[in-house]
């Protein structure tokens, strides 16, 4: 089977993962670490509203990405993103979009690289939120903006109580078909 499932009780489960893909992000890792985030859609800190429409776009850009979405410690300031490279905390390897009228919920399972600060503070339970950055399309909206269109970069991890919306992590690190 190239597909390996996450077996699991909860109904926001259910994040496919190409085994290829798996067995090429965690080669001669003895110990691979995996993380899995719900996000969910309303209005973030930035006054910026997310609307359900967006989310499956979304798991669509994640699932057939042909460069690897990845996350790091915090964003790349804007000024800095033509010249920074900063060592990779995370791959992103799998979405799905769960939508309940006008709520939505995103589900990003990601592998979190060994020998990473990102893998230490998961497993620490110091780190708990992502945050997701790219290029948007938008227009004004009740007391801010709603994005129309949404092209990720990445999916950061967040400093603790800083996320701009809900993205909280579920379960701790996991092993693959855990």
């Amino acid at each position: 089977d190239p597909f390996a499932m996450e077996m699991t009780s909860d109904p926001y489960s259910g994040v496919t993962l190409q085994r290829s893909v798996v067995e090429q992000v965690t080669e001669g890792d003895d110990d691979p670490r995996f993380a899995t985030f719900v996000i969910e859609s309303g209005w973030s800190r930035s006054q910026r509203y997310w609307g359900p429409e967006l989310f499956n776009d979304v798991a669509e850009q994640i699932n057939n990405s042909q460069e690897p979405i990845v996350g790091y410690m915090g964003h790349i300031r804007p000024e800095d993103d033509p010249y920074l490279f900063p060592e990779i905390q995370l791959q992103w390897l799998g979405a799905k979009a769960v939508t309940a009228g006008d709520r939505a919920k995103l589900l990003v399972k990601a592998y979190v690289l060994p020998n990473t600060k990102g893998r230490d503070y998961l497993k620490r339970r110091l780190v708990k939120t992502v945050s997701w950055r790219g290029k948007i399309s938008a227009e004004k909206f009740q007391k801010g903006i709603k994005v129309k269109q949404f092209v990720i970069e990445s999916i950061d991890l967040a400093r603790p109580r800083t996320a701009g919306m809900s993205a909280r992590l579920v379960g701790g690190l996991t092993s693959e078909m855990e």
